[in-house]
Protein backbone atom coordinates (compact mmCIF):
# COMPACT_ATOMS: atom_id res chain seq x y z
CA UNK A 1 0.00 0.00 0.00
CA UNK A 2 1.51 3.46 -1.04
CA UNK A 3 1.19 6.08 2.05
CA UNK A 4 2.48 8.89 -0.69
CA UNK A 5 0.73 12.29 -0.37
CA UNK A 6 0.46 15.03 -2.72
CA UNK A 7 0.69 18.66 -2.04
CA UNK A 8 -1.69 20.51 -4.63
CA UNK A 9 0.20 24.18 -3.61
CA UNK A 10 3.17 25.39 -5.59
CA UNK A 11 5.33 24.43 -2.63
CA UNK A 12 4.62 21.16 -3.61
CA UNK A 13 8.05 20.13 -4.66
CA UNK A 14 9.72 21.24 -1.75
CA UNK A 15 7.04 18.84 0.23
CA UNK A 16 8.48 15.20 -1.70
CA UNK A 17 11.56 15.79 1.18
CA UNK A 18 8.42 15.14 3.91
CA UNK A 19 6.66 12.79 2.51
CA UNK A 20 6.24 9.61 4.59
CA UNK A 21 6.84 5.65 3.62
CA UNK A 22 5.77 2.64 5.70
CA UNK A 23 8.75 -0.06 7.08
CA UNK A 24 7.97 -3.66 8.02
CA UNK A 25 10.36 -5.74 9.30
CA UNK A 26 9.17 -9.39 9.01
CA UNK A 27 11.06 -12.09 11.86
CA UNK A 28 11.54 -15.64 10.76
CA UNK A 29 12.70 -18.15 13.18
CA UNK A 30 14.54 -20.67 10.66
CA UNK A 31 14.58 -24.86 11.62
CA UNK A 32 18.27 -25.86 12.27
CA UNK A 33 20.67 -24.77 10.90
CA UNK A 34 22.35 -28.21 10.16
CA UNK A 35 19.67 -31.37 10.44
CA UNK A 36 21.04 -33.88 12.62
CA UNK A 37 22.18 -36.87 11.76
CA UNK A 38 19.85 -40.33 12.22
CA UNK A 39 21.49 -42.67 15.22
CA UNK A 40 23.69 -44.84 13.45
CA UNK A 41 26.11 -48.27 14.21
CA UNK A 42 30.34 -46.77 13.94
CA UNK A 43 31.24 -49.99 14.74
CA UNK A 44 30.80 -53.23 17.26
CA UNK A 45 33.15 -55.84 18.72
CA UNK A 46 32.70 -58.50 20.67
CA UNK A 47 34.56 -61.18 23.22
CA UNK A 48 33.60 -64.79 24.72
CA UNK A 49 35.57 -66.40 27.89
CA UNK A 50 35.11 -69.54 30.17
CA UNK A 51 35.63 -69.73 33.59
CA UNK A 52 36.40 -66.02 34.16
CA UNK A 53 35.07 -63.31 36.71
CA UNK A 54 36.69 -60.72 34.92
CA UNK A 55 36.88 -59.33 31.38
CA UNK A 56 37.77 -56.26 29.31
CA UNK A 57 36.48 -55.85 26.19
CA UNK A 58 37.96 -52.52 23.96
CA UNK A 59 36.86 -51.12 21.04
CA UNK A 60 38.18 -51.23 17.50
CA UNK A 61 38.69 -47.80 17.26
CA UNK A 62 39.03 -44.73 19.85
CA UNK A 63 35.17 -43.77 20.21
CA UNK A 64 34.05 -40.17 19.27
CA UNK A 65 33.43 -38.21 22.55
CA UNK A 66 29.70 -37.28 22.67
CA UNK A 67 28.46 -40.84 20.56
CA UNK A 68 27.29 -43.52 23.04
CA UNK A 69 28.53 -46.74 23.92
CA UNK A 70 26.20 -49.74 24.15
CA UNK A 71 27.01 -52.70 25.96
CA UNK A 72 25.19 -56.30 26.34
CA UNK A 73 26.89 -58.07 28.81
CA UNK A 74 25.35 -62.04 29.01
CA UNK A 75 26.33 -65.19 31.16
CA UNK A 76 25.25 -68.72 31.02
CA UNK A 77 24.71 -68.98 34.92
CA UNK A 78 23.20 -66.61 37.62
CA UNK A 79 25.62 -64.40 38.26
CA UNK A 80 25.93 -60.88 40.69
CA UNK A 81 27.83 -57.98 38.58
CA UNK A 82 29.81 -56.41 41.25
CA UNK A 83 31.57 -53.86 39.28
CA UNK A 84 31.67 -52.18 36.02
CA UNK A 85 34.35 -49.42 34.22
CA UNK A 86 33.57 -46.18 36.09
CA UNK A 87 31.24 -43.89 33.93
CA UNK A 88 29.25 -46.83 32.83
CA UNK A 89 25.17 -46.52 33.54
CA UNK A 90 22.63 -49.51 33.98
CA UNK A 91 19.67 -49.76 31.62
CA UNK A 92 18.84 -52.97 32.54
CA UNK A 93 20.40 -55.84 34.83
CA UNK A 94 18.89 -59.48 35.21
CA UNK A 95 22.46 -60.73 35.75
CA UNK A 96 21.13 -63.02 38.94
CA UNK A 97 19.21 -64.94 36.57
CA UNK A 98 20.17 -68.31 34.32
CA UNK A 99 20.93 -66.96 31.79
CA UNK A 100 21.84 -64.03 32.93
CA UNK A 101 22.16 -60.27 31.12
CA UNK A 102 22.95 -56.59 31.45
CA UNK A 103 22.53 -53.39 29.01
CA UNK A 104 24.63 -51.01 29.99
CA UNK A 105 25.91 -47.77 28.21
CA UNK A 106 27.84 -45.13 28.54
CA UNK A 107 27.99 -41.20 26.77
CA UNK A 108 32.24 -41.15 25.00
CA UNK A 109 33.96 -38.78 26.57
CA UNK A 110 37.57 -39.06 24.67
CA UNK A 111 38.71 -41.39 27.87
CA UNK A 112 37.56 -44.63 26.13
CA UNK A 113 39.83 -46.79 24.30
CA UNK A 114 40.05 -49.52 26.91
CA UNK A 115 36.44 -49.81 26.59
CA UNK A 116 34.48 -51.75 29.12
CA UNK A 117 35.65 -53.93 32.34
CA UNK A 118 33.26 -55.64 33.69
CA UNK A 119 33.74 -58.56 36.77
CA UNK A 120 31.07 -60.80 38.44
CA UNK A 121 30.63 -62.28 41.77
CA UNK A 122 32.34 -65.91 40.52
CA UNK A 123 33.56 -67.36 37.08
CA UNK A 124 31.48 -68.18 34.54
CA UNK A 125 30.81 -68.67 30.78
CA UNK A 126 29.85 -64.94 29.12
CA UNK A 127 29.74 -63.03 25.84
CA UNK A 128 30.15 -59.41 25.89
CA UNK A 129 29.16 -57.35 22.91
CA UNK A 130 30.20 -53.83 22.67
CA UNK A 131 28.63 -50.98 20.03
CA UNK A 132 28.98 -47.06 19.35
CA UNK A 133 26.56 -45.33 17.88
CA UNK A 134 26.30 -41.69 16.67
CA UNK A 135 23.36 -39.33 16.66
CA UNK A 136 21.84 -40.29 19.87
CA UNK A 137 21.01 -37.46 22.63
CA UNK A 138 24.07 -37.10 24.97
CA UNK A 139 22.43 -35.24 27.91
CA UNK A 140 19.49 -38.19 28.13
CA UNK A 141 20.22 -41.29 25.82
CA UNK A 142 18.21 -43.96 27.37
CA UNK A 143 14.59 -43.63 26.88
CA UNK A 144 13.09 -46.93 27.81
CA UNK A 145 13.69 -51.01 28.44
CA UNK A 146 11.83 -54.32 28.48
CA UNK A 147 13.17 -57.95 28.61
CA UNK A 148 11.39 -61.29 28.78
CA UNK A 149 12.39 -64.79 29.29
CA UNK A 150 11.83 -68.59 28.83
CA UNK A 151 12.44 -71.65 27.50
CA UNK A 152 11.25 -72.43 24.09
CA UNK A 153 12.57 -72.39 20.24
CA UNK A 154 11.49 -68.93 19.83
CA UNK A 155 13.64 -66.70 22.00
CA UNK A 156 12.20 -63.21 21.83
CA UNK A 157 12.96 -59.41 24.12
CA UNK A 158 10.56 -57.66 25.49
CA UNK A 159 8.56 -55.07 23.77
CA UNK A 160 10.00 -51.42 24.04
CA UNK A 161 7.52 -48.38 23.04
CA UNK A 162 9.05 -45.80 21.13
CA UNK A 163 7.84 -41.92 22.03
CA UNK A 164 9.55 -39.84 18.57
CA UNK A 165 10.97 -40.79 15.84
CA UNK A 166 14.43 -41.66 14.79
CA UNK A 167 14.87 -43.91 18.27
CA UNK A 168 17.89 -46.29 18.05
CA UNK A 169 16.31 -49.73 19.33
CA UNK A 170 19.11 -51.93 20.18
CA UNK A 171 18.28 -56.13 21.44
CA UNK A 172 20.19 -58.50 23.18
CA UNK A 173 19.69 -62.01 23.44
CA UNK A 174 21.23 -65.06 25.21
CA UNK A 175 20.47 -68.40 24.54
CA UNK A 176 21.54 -71.51 26.37
CA UNK A 177 22.32 -73.41 22.77
CA UNK A 178 24.82 -73.90 20.20
CA UNK A 179 21.74 -74.83 17.80
CA UNK A 180 21.66 -72.55 14.94
CA UNK A 181 19.49 -69.38 15.21
CA UNK A 182 17.27 -67.59 12.75
CA UNK A 183 17.80 -63.67 11.72
CA UNK A 184 16.15 -61.52 14.07
CA UNK A 185 12.49 -60.52 13.12
CA UNK A 186 10.53 -57.43 13.11
CA UNK A 187 13.29 -55.55 10.81
CA UNK A 188 16.10 -55.45 12.92
CA UNK A 189 19.57 -56.11 11.64
CA UNK A 190 21.97 -58.72 13.27
CA UNK A 191 25.40 -56.73 14.38
CA UNK A 192 26.87 -59.93 16.02
CA UNK A 193 25.80 -63.10 16.81
CA UNK A 194 28.49 -66.16 18.14
CA UNK A 195 28.63 -69.21 19.91
CA UNK A 196 30.28 -69.38 23.13
CA UNK A 197 30.70 -73.51 22.64
CA UNK A 198 34.40 -74.14 24.89
CA UNK A 199 34.07 -77.23 27.37
CA UNK A 200 32.66 -78.08 29.44
CA UNK A 201 28.87 -77.79 28.68
CA UNK A 202 26.10 -75.36 29.02
CA UNK A 203 27.14 -74.00 25.56
CA UNK A 204 25.67 -70.80 25.02
CA UNK A 205 25.11 -68.29 22.20
CA UNK A 206 25.30 -64.15 21.82
CA UNK A 207 23.35 -62.25 19.45
CA UNK A 208 23.34 -58.55 19.21
CA UNK A 209 20.19 -56.65 16.83
CA UNK A 210 19.54 -53.26 16.49
CA UNK A 211 16.67 -51.27 14.89
CA UNK A 212 16.53 -47.47 13.97
CA UNK A 213 12.97 -46.63 14.75
CA UNK A 214 11.55 -44.16 12.33
CA UNK A 215 8.04 -43.91 13.77
CA UNK A 216 7.16 -43.91 17.37
CA UNK A 217 5.42 -47.07 18.14
CA UNK A 218 6.21 -50.84 20.18
CA UNK A 219 9.19 -52.43 19.01
CA UNK A 220 10.51 -56.19 19.50
CA UNK A 221 12.49 -58.76 18.22
CA UNK A 222 13.09 -62.81 18.40
CA UNK A 223 14.57 -65.59 16.71
CA UNK A 224 14.22 -69.47 16.03
CA UNK A 225 16.27 -72.22 17.21
CA UNK A 226 16.76 -74.56 14.90
CA UNK A 227 16.88 -77.41 17.08
CA UNK A 228 15.43 -78.86 20.54
CA UNK A 229 14.15 -75.69 22.75
CA UNK A 230 16.13 -74.21 25.30
CA UNK A 231 16.35 -71.33 27.69
CA UNK A 232 17.15 -67.81 27.09
CA UNK A 233 17.14 -64.37 27.29
CA UNK A 234 15.99 -61.39 25.71
CA UNK A 235 16.86 -57.74 26.35
CA UNK A 236 15.63 -54.54 24.30
CA UNK A 237 16.51 -50.68 25.04
CA UNK A 238 15.38 -47.69 23.08
CA UNK A 239 17.49 -44.65 23.01
CA UNK A 240 16.70 -40.91 22.07
CA UNK A 241 18.16 -39.29 18.98
CA UNK A 242 20.32 -36.54 19.01
CA UNK A 243 17.18 -33.75 20.21
CA UNK A 244 16.24 -31.52 16.96
CA UNK A 245 17.50 -27.90 17.06
CA UNK A 246 14.75 -25.31 17.71
CA UNK A 247 14.43 -21.84 18.03
CA UNK A 248 11.60 -19.49 18.79
CA UNK A 249 10.68 -16.03 18.48
CA UNK A 250 7.54 -13.98 20.57
CA UNK A 251 7.35 -10.92 18.20
CA UNK A 252 7.09 -11.76 14.37
CA UNK A 253 6.61 -8.33 13.08
CA UNK A 254 9.03 -5.11 13.84
CA UNK A 255 6.20 -2.69 11.83
CA UNK A 256 7.90 0.41 12.65
CA UNK A 257 4.89 2.48 10.41
CA UNK A 258 5.09 6.08 8.43
CA UNK A 259 7.71 7.68 8.89
CA UNK A 260 9.58 10.98 7.89
CA UNK A 261 12.76 10.90 6.16
CA UNK A 262 16.53 10.83 8.15
CA UNK A 263 15.62 9.78 11.82
CA UNK A 264 16.81 6.74 13.96
CA UNK A 265 13.58 5.04 14.45
CA UNK A 266 12.76 3.74 17.91
CA UNK A 267 13.87 0.22 18.59
CA UNK A 268 11.83 -2.98 18.25
CA UNK A 269 12.57 -6.25 20.22
CA UNK A 270 11.54 -9.73 20.19
CA UNK A 271 12.29 -12.38 22.83
CA UNK A 272 14.37 -14.92 20.97
CA UNK A 273 13.69 -18.45 23.03
CA UNK A 274 16.12 -21.72 22.81
CA UNK A 275 13.00 -24.76 23.33
CA UNK A 276 15.30 -26.75 21.95
CA UNK A 277 17.18 -29.76 23.90
CA UNK A 278 20.73 -28.71 23.81
CA UNK A 279 22.91 -25.49 24.21
CA UNK A 280 22.61 -23.86 20.91
CA UNK A 281 24.25 -20.49 19.02
CA UNK A 282 21.95 -17.66 17.79
CA UNK A 283 22.53 -16.33 14.37
CA UNK A 284 20.65 -13.59 12.36
CA UNK A 285 20.18 -12.43 8.24
CA UNK A 286 18.55 -9.76 7.21
CA UNK A 287 17.07 -9.34 3.48
CA UNK A 288 17.33 -6.06 2.24
CA UNK A 289 14.43 -3.20 2.86
CA UNK A 290 12.62 -2.88 -0.38
CA UNK A 291 9.16 -2.61 -1.86
CA UNK A 292 9.53 -5.35 -4.64
CA UNK A 293 11.33 -2.77 -7.49
CA UNK A 294 13.21 -0.40 -5.26
CA UNK A 295 15.58 -1.56 -2.79
CA UNK A 296 17.03 0.54 -0.26
CA UNK A 297 21.20 0.39 0.12
CA UNK A 298 22.61 -0.30 3.24
CA UNK A 299 25.75 1.29 4.97
CA UNK A 300 26.80 0.03 8.52
CA UNK A 301 28.31 3.84 9.15
CA UNK A 302 26.03 5.91 7.24
CA UNK A 303 22.56 6.28 5.53
CA UNK A 304 22.40 8.52 2.69
CA UNK A 305 19.92 8.49 -0.52
CA UNK A 306 17.68 5.50 -0.74
CA UNK A 307 20.53 3.79 1.73
CA UNK A 308 19.74 3.26 5.50
CA UNK A 309 21.75 2.09 8.21
CA UNK A 310 20.62 -0.55 10.79
CA UNK A 311 21.85 -1.33 14.01
CA UNK A 312 21.47 -4.08 16.59
CA UNK A 313 21.66 -4.96 20.44
CA UNK A 314 21.30 -7.67 22.92
CA UNK A 315 22.04 -5.03 25.51
CA UNK A 316 19.21 -2.75 25.98
CA UNK A 317 17.17 -0.37 24.10
CA UNK A 318 19.46 2.19 24.57
CA UNK A 319 22.55 0.09 23.02
CA UNK A 320 25.29 -0.41 22.91
CA UNK A 321 25.04 -0.92 18.91
CA UNK A 322 26.39 -3.23 16.38
CA UNK A 323 25.82 -1.83 12.84
CA UNK A 324 24.85 -4.25 9.99
CA UNK A 325 27.30 -4.06 7.51
CA UNK A 326 25.58 -6.33 5.03
CA UNK A 327 22.46 -7.67 3.88
CA UNK A 328 21.77 -12.01 3.38
CA UNK A 329 25.24 -12.66 5.59
CA UNK A 330 24.52 -13.82 8.82
CA UNK A 331 26.41 -12.55 11.87
CA UNK A 332 26.20 -14.01 15.87
CA UNK A 333 23.57 -12.99 18.10
CA UNK A 334 25.18 -14.85 21.16
CA UNK A 335 26.55 -18.41 21.83
CA UNK A 336 25.85 -21.41 24.36
CA UNK A 337 22.51 -20.61 24.91
CA UNK A 338 21.07 -22.81 27.84
CA UNK A 339 18.01 -25.31 26.94
CA UNK A 340 14.31 -22.85 27.82
CA UNK A 341 17.12 -19.48 28.22
CA UNK A 342 16.15 -16.50 26.34
CA UNK A 343 17.77 -13.82 24.50
CA UNK A 344 15.94 -10.35 24.14
CA UNK A 345 17.12 -8.88 20.50
CA UNK A 346 16.80 -5.13 19.68
CA UNK A 347 16.60 -3.69 16.26
CA UNK A 348 16.62 -0.46 14.39
CA UNK A 349 16.70 1.53 11.23
CA UNK A 350 17.90 5.22 10.20
CA UNK A 351 15.71 5.87 7.40
CA UNK A 352 17.26 7.41 3.76
CA UNK A 353 18.14 10.98 3.44
CA UNK A 354 15.86 11.06 0.50
CA UNK A 355 14.31 8.47 -1.40
CA UNK A 356 13.04 7.77 -4.63
CA UNK A 357 10.21 5.35 -3.80
CA UNK A 358 7.65 6.37 -0.95
CA UNK A 359 6.07 2.33 -1.32
CA UNK A 360 6.15 -0.26 1.95
CA UNK A 361 9.38 -1.30 2.19
CA UNK A 362 9.86 -4.43 3.76
CA UNK A 363 12.06 -6.74 4.58
CA UNK A 364 12.80 -10.44 6.42
CA UNK A 365 14.62 -10.61 9.81
CA UNK A 366 15.57 -14.57 9.73
CA UNK A 367 16.98 -15.70 13.20
CA UNK A 368 18.65 -19.51 13.37
CA UNK A 369 19.65 -21.54 16.01
CA UNK A 370 22.48 -24.47 15.82
CA UNK A 371 23.78 -26.43 18.58
CA UNK A 372 26.40 -24.82 20.37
Amino acid sequence: MSSRRRDPSPSGLCALQRLLYIIILAILPAAARHAQAQPALIQSTWLEAVRTDLATLTPSSPPTPGNVLVAICATATAQTLDSISPGWLVAIDESANGPGQAVLYKVADGADTVGLTIRYSAATRLGIQLFEYSGIDSVAPLQGVSSSSGSSTTPMTGSVTTLQPDEMVVAGLVVLTDDPLSSPTGGFVEQQSFVNSTPPRAHATYVGADLLANTPGSYSTSVTIGGRKARWRGQIAAFNPTPAISVRVTNGTFAFGTQPPDIWLFPESTLVINDGRVAEDFLCRVSPFTDGVNVWALDPATNGPDQIQAQWSIASASGPWTGLAAYDTDFGLTTAVAMTDTVLFWFRIRTPITTSSFNNHAAGLTITAEAN
